[in-house]
């Protein structure tokens, strides 16, 4: 994948507010904010003030951009690192980090060549019985979750099972347990 189609902006454009040094506005991350400067990023963007801290002010098409664009194109363009990224979608609430940027470069990224040659090799150990039973055995006499046990009952509610699969439950439970 190309950097151009990696940093692409699927949303925009986004273009910086008008302001003036000075002016005080309402940044969506840290509240009101006095603006000192502006950014040296690709993305020039207001840079706001609060006592001692700076950093750029989240409002208008920054906030938007934030919304739905992908972290790496955010991190480009304004200059920014992932961490302020994520506390600016923590700032408005957006939960988890799949947003439609995002699920647009996955989803980008894995249909190339290399991701398709990755997928055929997991699927053909997928099934291996070596690695099957590997499994297993990791997981024998361990009790299973809660959430588990709540799924698989919910699962079994109402289900009509066959004679013959009735016989086999019946015996398995008969049969004494090997530890």
């Amino acid at each position: 994948m190309r950097d151009s189609d990696r940093f692409q902006l699927r949303f925009g454009p986004y273009r910086p507010p008008p302001y003036r040094k000075g002016q005080v506005v309402i940044c969506s991350a840290r509240g009101q904010v006095t603006i000192v400067g502006t950014s040296d990023g690709k993305m020039p963007w207001p840079v706001g003030k609060t006592h001692r801290a700076k950093s750029l002010v989240l409002y208008k098409d920054l906030e938007r951009a934030v919304r739905r664009e992908s972290v790496l194109a955010i991190q480009y363009w304004w200059g920014v690192g992932p961490m302020a990224v994520r506390r600016w979608r923590t700032a408005l609430g957006i939960v988890g980090t799949n947003n439609e940027g995002t699920s647009a470069l996955r989803r980008d990224h894995f249909a190339e060549p290399w991701a398709e040659i990755a997928r055929r090799k997991a699927w053909s150990k997928a099934r291996d019985p070596v690695r099957c039973e590997k499994i297993a055995a990791s997981k024998r006499g361990k009790p299973r979750p809660p959430h588990v046990l709540e799924a698989m009952r919910k699962a079994s509610v109402g289900r009509v099972v066959s004679q013959e699969t009735r016989r086999k439950m019946s015996e398995a439970h008969r049969k004494p347990r090997q530890t």
